[in-house]
Order: C-alpha cells, then structure tokens, then sequence
C-alpha cells in the first residue's frame, strides 16, 4: 500500500470507524497517538518497561485489558467489580472508580512533581499547593505557581490526567482549567504582589499519550523531549499501578 492510498483511507474510513466504536462501552476512540512521537518511543524498544509493564502497556493502549466490559470477560454482568455503579471500562478504572482513588493521586502528583522540578532546574521558582482563595469566596489549592527569574508576571500550572477520548479533550482541559483557577488570580495578584498571571491547564493521557499542547508547553519552558518521554512513562507506570490494583488486590 502506497502512501496516497494510505491516506485516502485514513481520512475515508477511520471517520466511519469512529462511528461504529462510539456504540460499543468497552471501545472509544483515543487521542491519536503521533501527537508527540518522543513520547511512543516505548512501544518499539520497550524504553525501561520490564516485559510484563510492555505486554500491559499495550493491552492498555488497543484497550483489551480483560476488564468487564469486554463482551465473555464476565457472567455476571458487565459493571464494576469494585464499586458496582459504572460499566467497568478502561476508563472507568483508570479516570473513576473510587476503588483506586488514592493510587490515581499518587500518580498525578508523581508527574506534577516531576515538571516542578524540572522547572526548577530551567531556574524558575516553583510553589506546589499553593493555596488561594477564588472571587466567590471559597478556597482553591494551585498544583503549581511558576515564577521566571526576575519576572512578576508567574505561571499557575495545572496537569492533570485523564483517560484519553478524543482529540479536542487537550485543548477542553486547558479551558476546565482556567475556569476554575482564572477566579483566584486577583487573590494571588495582591498577595505576592503580582502585575500578570497566567493559567496553564495540562493534559497528559493516561495511557502515556502527550499532546501538541504538553509539547508547546515544554518547548516554551526548553524541556526536552527526554522529560516528555519520562513524563509519558510515569503516567503509563502509575495506570499499570491502577489497573493491578484493580484487577487483583484481594480484601
């Protein structure tokens, strides 16, 4: 198959076949995968996976991790094992069931932690939890306030992970988040004595996918493409946590 033909049916039938999965609970259509190809360098050398993280990494990927809602994975019906209130899909495990709520903090604060003091290293100052308190009266806690050398205009920087759905959910969780933290500008302004702020909402897939957005974000900040691979790992390594736990822990 010739390149030309390649992306004739890219554009022809992946459209149609977005349509068919959008009506099956165990398949959604993710974020498209070469959106920052540093990031997928594990899937073809196994980048620091053991063998058993790769073969997961992969099931997690195609989205056939033998959960409930893969049609013959269960007798008993297709909700969660766990909490019993949601159809158990990957996204559910991963993004939702109170079941692994402390294991999903633990793996967002690992990659908060991360771009902090990778930050740190470029020679900005950076506050984690900073706590604020919004226009409306009630209180806000910031994952990160960035400040660049010599500057009053910082950076309040919010990553977050979130099963990837679709291709605009980035630029989505970017606006989630300054409508959230945009309130306590005026807050931070007067306290820290500020002229500017601005707020930068970040996605990274729980699956390990970067978007253009992250990419942007470290090109500005002259993180190189070795943190978004480390990036990318972390939020595999944390998911693959989740999905043991999940799976296999027994009360």
């Amino acid at each position: 198959m010739d390149q030309e033909e390649k992306k004739r049916m890219d554009k022809t039938m992946y459209p149609e076949w977005l349509k068919t999965a959008g009506r099956f609970k165990a398949v959604r259509p993710s974020l498209p995968l070469n959106q920052q190809k540093a990031a997928n360098k594990w899937i073809r050398q196994r980048d620091r996976l053991t063998s058993s993280e790769w073969r997961q990494a992969l099931k997690m990927t195609a989205n056939v991790c033998p959960l409930r809602a893969i049609p013959g994975r269960s007798r008993d019906g297709n909700h969660c094992c766990r909490c019993v209130s949601q159809i158990e899909t990957l996204g559910h495990v991963l993004g939702a069931c109170p079941f692994s709520e402390t294991l999903r903090n633990s793996r967002h604060h690992r990659i908060r932690s991360m771009i902090a003091e990778a930050l740190r290293k470029k020679g900005l100052t950076v506050h984690e939890e900073v706590h604020g308190i919004s226009q409306e009266g009630s209180c806000r806690r910031i994952d990160m306030l960035a400040i660049p050398p010599g500057s009053t205009s910082p950076y309040i920087i919010d990553p977050t992970v979130r099963f990837e759905a679709q291709e605009q959910q980035p630029a989505e969780v970017h606006s989630e988040k300054c409508r959230i933290y945009e309130p306590t500008v005026p807050f931070y302004l007067e306290k820290y004595h500020l002229t500017s702020i601005e707020v930068v909402g970040l996605m990274v897939g729980a699956r390990g996918t970067i978007p253009r957005l992250f990419a942007s974000f470290c090109k500005k900040f002259q993180l190189n493409n070795d943190f978004i691979r480390d990036v990318s790992l972390a939020a595999i390594r944390g998911s693959l946590v989740i999905l043991k736990y999940h799976l296999y822990f027994v009360s």
